[in-house]
């Protein structure tokens, strides 16, 4: 047997049958919203999937500080929960679009993290712990600041070892590979 590779990350609609479930099919799965007090439960007894992205919007990587828990005024990728009924990427472009405006071009998956903060915006006392897919993309369109109060766009030059050392290290190591992309995109 030859040697065997990570598979990315798929998705599979599948029916019971085994064959395909469309999108338009899967889209019927969206249960609405969940009642805040079963929310709180799930949340503190579940990890919950997350997709973030880092955009490349008019030569600098857009990021923002959070102003809600549990990562309120930190430094952080645009995104959030995955909506069920959607795939991957239509629920992050969805959730980028509602953020700030933007349609997302070329989206490629960085990698996948876990990330636990002590923090959670339910005061539920057990944390928030997430597993999140990372994306980059091109963002395009006007910035329209609707549920993102505090962006913050950086080049290349301006990523200095100073200011990327003061980035909680979840968007430190992702901004690292995006400012790569980005500086290597510009040179070509």
């Amino acid at each position: 047997m030859g040697q065997r590779h990570l598979i990315p990350y798929t998705e599979y609609f599948q029916q019971e049958n085994g064959l395909m479930l469309s999108k338009e099919k899967f889209s019927k799965f969206y249960p609405g919203f969940i009642e805040d007090e079963i929310y709180k439960k799930i949340h503190a007894l579940t990890p919950v999937l997350c997709h973030d992205a880092i955009l490349n919007y008019n030569g600098k990587a857009l990021v923002a500080y959070r102003d809600g828990r549990p990562a309120k005024g930190v430094l952080s990728p645009l995104g959030g929960a995955l909506k069920k009924g959607l795939s991957l990427e239509d629920s992050l472009r969805k959730k980028i679009r509602q953020e700030s405006g933007l349609e997302i071009d070329a989206l490629k998956q960085l990698g996948i993290t876990r990330v636990v903060w002590e923090d959670d915006p339910f005061d539920h006392g057990k944390g928030t712990d997430s597993f999140v897919f990372m994306y980059y993309g091109i963002g395009k369109g006007d910035l329209k600041l609707e549920s993102l109060s505090n962006p913050l766009l950086i080049s290349p030059k301006e990523y200095t070892n100073e200011f990327r050392n003061s980035l909680h290290p979840y968007t430190r190591d992702f901004l690292d590979v995006v400012i790569d992309i980005m500086s290597e995109n510009k040179t070509h």
